[in-house]
């Protein structure tokens, strides 16, 4: 062959390819379009949003503030909203540093609607991952299409749609299993870098308990991945390691100086999570049958019933089998409560930071069932052609009666658990469906049934669909998780839409020489799930309260005990909701009385020979006049957390002296005050914010030069390959040609 003959070979081989992955694209596509219309046609609208209360809460509320107020290169430091304000890098499930959110925020405000989008936006982008892993080890497209459908109706992206951190942690799981492969393209430029973006964001978006779940379940896949496939070092767990080193160093500014914050022990402690053998029938049915333990959001294993019977097709000796159930058992023998010694496991590092620790390793148990799933149908479709047994025995009698066994068990548990007829009888009919397709997919049938390739791929479309209807009955059966109108409830909470208060806030223009007081309570005692607050991260209106996850500090555990007590309520109340001040204090640490408040805001007379003035104002930074005839110690209505300083300065002189700030009654900031006038300065730094950068910055350069190295080699790899096949023989070369 000339080497023109084989060039023109190789440009319509090229155009063939090409036009075949456009296809491939397009079919995905819209297959997804199709999903999200389906399911999610309303959040786009605007007329529903997934559950309320936590929703609406601060996991959406924050956002908005901290991408608002701040960047990636300039983060936004303190919070002044409420609960007296707080770090903004203490609340580790804000959506600080998570690139979604930000493209987001920049393309329109984050407004719960634009909040429910993006949710929806997710499930799309997790059933994709399914996709592109099942894609990266080279299962067939039937097949992958198959896990991309069963996945989107995941029990975590609907009964956890209040929860959008767990839901975030569902669709980057794939992704991550996806870069954790030794099939992924590391020898591409771009391979390293991606994959550290995909862990970066993974662990900047999802819910801490998922992370543990998804290190556990990582780290089993890794190993069992090494095992399997024994790929050599260089291919695989070196470029890995850079990978996962530069994610690290991304996720500094949001975990180190979280930690220096608030620590890594959970503020809770408690493992809340119960197995009951009738949750084995959320498999594939309902998950409100009455008397089963858990939060409602909490207790579902569902997968579309297709998924359950394609795991009879599963084969032992499949590489991505293997891989599936060494992660698999990891996560069983972690995360389920029915195993003996699950109490124990609680000194195993982060598997106290969650309550619902079997809920979090769902994700990925789930995941792996889905993947396994799609492994099956490949390997079915691999072999195009079947023999029947001697004397037209069925070739595979155990998938027989797996499937058969799997059909009793889910009417079992229907019957057993009283599951009302009508909610139970189409779910198990559509898992008596699938489980016939599975039969014929896997030769349980003659070999007249498997004529060919083609016939194959048309039982796996009919399975496909199957697993989307009984994906589709599930969700509806019970909407009250991910189905909300949206209007009505942000109206009866706020007053307004969540769009209508960012219009508000966007005119409302804030004092720059004192803090504005805060708004009042409605009632005492207070609660911390008061989400009705939550329109000041909005509105830029500060509040006394609000739903924010600050449980375990100090500063908030002090003012909700201040504000809960009945000796301390109303002076609380009159401190929090007056403007930016400073009242002198008694060695008693008491709490001063409403007059003394109202005297000190609007007389500017905070005690005794004890005169303040504000004088400059920005949320994290306050400067106030002082005048006092002594040295007193005075008490500032604004939450303590490490990272204040406190700088006295000679109104005369402009000598500066600093001040150690200390928390005092109810958590708020104190510090004594010398004699003398003053201009007293408080200024808010989140601590380790500077090592958080470099660190950011170290991890940006290693990954550009791993990239840069893996081109260059990939090119030397081009340029060997092309001086190789220039001086074959058989070309009818004698002189190499030079590659460009």
């Amino acid at each position: 062959m000339s080497l023109r003959t084989e060039a023109m070979s190789s440009s319509r081989f090229g155009r063939a390819l090409t036009g075949e992955r456009a296809r491939e694209i397009a079919l995905v596509v819209a297959v997804l379009v199709v999903l999200e219309l389906m399911m999610f046609w309303h959040y786009f609208t605007g007329n529903v949003v997934p559950a309320p209360d936590d929703f609406i809460g601060s996991y959406n509320n924050e956002p908005l503030a901290w991408w608002r107020d701040g960047s990636l290169v300039n983060p936004v430091q303190w919070m002044p909203y409420s609960w007296g304000g707080f770090p903004a890098a203490i609340s580790i499930q804000n959506g600080s540093w998570y690139l979604p959110i930000g493209i987001a925020a920049a393309i329109t405000p984050y407004s719960i609607h634009a909040a429910a989008v993006l949710q929806a936006l997710h499930v799309a982008f997790g059933a994709l991952g399914v996709y592109v892993l099942g894609r990266r080890w080279g299962l067939a497209r039937a097949g992958t299409m198959f896990g991309l459908v069963t996945y989107f109706f995941a029990a975590s992206f609907f009964t956890n749609a209040l929860h959008p951190d767990i839901v975030r942690g569902a669709a980057w799981a794939p992704w991550v299993l996806a870069v954790l492969s030794p099939t992924w393209a590391w020898k591409r430029w771009w391979g390293i870098p991606v994959a550290a973006v995909v862990i970066w964001q993974a662990l900047a978006g999802s819910y801490p308990g998922v992370i543990v779940a998804g290190a556990y379940c990582g780290m089993a896949w890794v190993v069992t991945s090494q095992i399997v496939r024994r790929p050599r070092i260089k291919e695989f767990l070196l470029p890995l390691c850079v990978a996962g080193v530069g994610a690290v160093l991304l996720s500094a500014p949001k975990y180190l100086t979280a930690i220096g914050l608030r620590g890594t022990a959970s503020p809770t402690g408690v493992d809340e999570s119960i197995f009951d053998w009738r949750m084995i029938g959320t498999t594939i049915f309902p998950y409100d049958l009455v008397g089963l333990p858990n939060d409602p959001s909490m207790r579902a294993f569902f997968l579309p019933a297709a998924c359950w019977a394609a795991m009879a097709l599963v084969r032992w000796r499949d590489p991505l089998v293997r891989v599936c159930a060494g992660a698999g058992g990891v996560v069983l023998a972690l995360g389920m409560p029915f195993m003996p010694w699950y109490g124990t496991l609680e000194r195993l590092p982060g598997l106290d930071l969650s309550r619902f620790r079997m809920a979090d390793f769902r994700v990925y148990l789930l995941l792996v069932v889905v993947v396994a799933g799609m492994a099956g149908i490949s390997s079915a479709l691999a072999r195009a052609r079947y023999e029947e047994g001697p004397n037209g025995r069925w070739a595979h009698p155990w998938g027989t009666a797996a499937l058969a066994g799997m059909a009793a068990l889910a009417l079992a548990v229907a019957v057993r658990a009283n599951y009302q007829v009508p909610r139970w009888v189409e779910p198990w009919t559509l898992l008596v469906a699938s489980a016939a397709v599975v039969a014929l997919l896997g030769g349980f049938g003659r070999a007249r049934w498997h004529a060919d390739r083609g016939d194959l791929r048309r039982w796996v479309a009919v399975l496909t669909v199957l697993g989307a209807v009984s994906g589709v009955f599930w969700a509806y059966a019970i909407t009250a998780s991910w189905r909300t109108e949206r209007a009505p409830l942000e109206t009866a909470v706020w007053g307004e839409t969540s769009e209508q208060l960012i219009d508000d806030g966007a005119q409302l223009e804030v004092s720059s020489t004192q803090r504005p007081a805060r708004a009042a309570l409605d009632e005492l005692p207070v609660s911390p799930l008061a989400v009705n607050w939550n329109s000041s991260f909005y509105d830029r209106q500060d509040a006394v309260g609000g739903y924010v996850n600050l449980k375990g500090q100090p500063a908030f555990e002090a003012a909700l005990a201040a504000l809960d007590n009945p000796a301390t309520a109303e002076r609380m109340a009159a401190l929090y909701e007056a403007p930016g001040l400073a009242i002198a204090v008694g060695s008693d640490g008491e709490l001063p009385s409403e007059e003394a408040v109202e005297a000190c805001a609007e007389d500017h007379l905070c005690g005794e020979g004890l005169e303040v003035m504000p004088d400059g104002y920005e949320p994290g930074r306050l400067t106030y006049r002082v005048s006092s005839i002594s040295d007193a110690s005075a008490l500032f209505n604004e939450a303590y957390y490490p990272g204040w300083s406190v700088e006295a300065c000679d109104a005369g002189t402009d000598g500066c002296r600093t001040l150690d700030p200390r928390m005092g009654a109810a958590g708020l900031i104190q510090a004594d005050l010398p004699a003398g006038d003053w201009i007293v300065t408080l200024q808010y730094a989140t601590p380790h914010q500077a090592a958080a950068g470099v660190a950011f910055i170290a991890g940006t350069l290693l990954l550009g030069v791993a990239g840069s190295v893996v081109a260059l080699a990939a090119r030397r790899r081009r340029f060997a390959r092309g001086q190789a096949e220039a001086s074959d023989p058989q070309l009818g070369i004698d002189e190499p040609i030079k590659v460009l």
